[in-house]
């Protein structure tokens, strides 16, 4: 488990808290069929961290807001057991950041992909018992029509027996602070939160992106985007958005905790780490 001061960020009146599952790594190639193999030359002495040998690395895990008597979590991570060599840590981060599962009111999902839901149930019982779970209604049906994914029939169907399970579509002002913004492409309902009090804002961008260099390399699309030309035009427009205005971004699968600006040094449109 790792810590360190940058886990947490405040926007105003709340706290957002990195939660990491566990850290994995996939090759360029593989990952981003589209890229040019010789294009990540550039990216791995700007973005250290998030190579791996010859390989990409990726944090998988959660971001929790804390603050105006709620406690709202924003995705569950991979699982526990997923991987048998690298059993996932979300469980025990979120303890260790004073986080008890039993205060979580809200799960709020950016998407319903297999890494992104794994903590919802074990044992057949919710990780989170007092929470409800937000999907944009996209994403469910797409998602709920898909009876031969596991992960679908263990984490994601699961939800509406639940009683707790509530679909939104579009864009919606879910707290006075919190909104939820559709960013689609990556899945049909992909959707960001953006975060604002006390005159800041902070964007959790889900899986609008992967890795750093897609701050630049917009048109890099990693082969689990479902639609790669419509992920691209939303990447381009919210990393813009994000130049311009200055906003925090939590990507919640660069390097660990995700926190960062983007801006423009040398030309070149990049993520700078908090």
């Amino acid at each position: 488990m790792r810590r360190n001061v940058l886990a947490r960020i405040k926007i105003g009146s709340l706290d957002i808290v990195s939660i990491q599952d566990m850290n994995v790594s996939f090759p360029p190639a593989g990952m981003f069929p589209n890229a040019p193999a010789g294009g990540w030359a550039v990216y791995r002495p700007i973005y250290p961290s998030a190579f791996a040998g010859d390989n990409l690395s990726l944090s998988i895990g959660a971001y929790a807001i804390v603050g105006a008597g709620r406690t709202i979590v924003v995705d569950t991570g991979l699982g526990p057991k997923t991987v048998p060599d690298n059993p996932g840590q979300l469980a025990a981060n979120l303890t260790a950041e004073g986080i008890d599962v039993a205060d979580v009111d809200t799960v709020l999902f950016t998407h319903l992909h297999g890494d992104h839901v794994g903590w919802n149930f074990q044992g057949g019982r919710a990780t989170f018992p007092r929470a409800r779970y937000v999907v944009q209604q996209a994403d469910w049906e797409f998602f709920s029509a898909q009876k031969d994914d596991a992960s679908v029939q263990a984490q994601v169907l699961p939800l509406e027996k639940t009683g707790a399970l509530e679909l939104v579509s579009g864009e919606t002002q879910f707290t006075p602070e919190i909104t939820l913004v559709p960013t689609p492409g990556h899945t049909p309902g992909h959707q960001s939160i953006v975060v604002s009090s006390g005159g800041t804002r902070a964007f959790i961008a889900g899986d609008m992106a992967h890795h750093p260099a897609q701050a630049q390399e917009t048109g890099w699309s990693p082969g689990f985007d479902n639609d790669a030309a419509m992920a691209a035009r939303t990447r381009e427009s919210f990393m813009q958005r994000l130049e311009e205005d200055g906003s925090n971004a939590c990507f919640g699968h660069y390097p660990w905790p995700g926190f960062g600006l983007i801006v423009r040094e040398n030309g070149r449109r990049i993520f700078r780490a908090l």
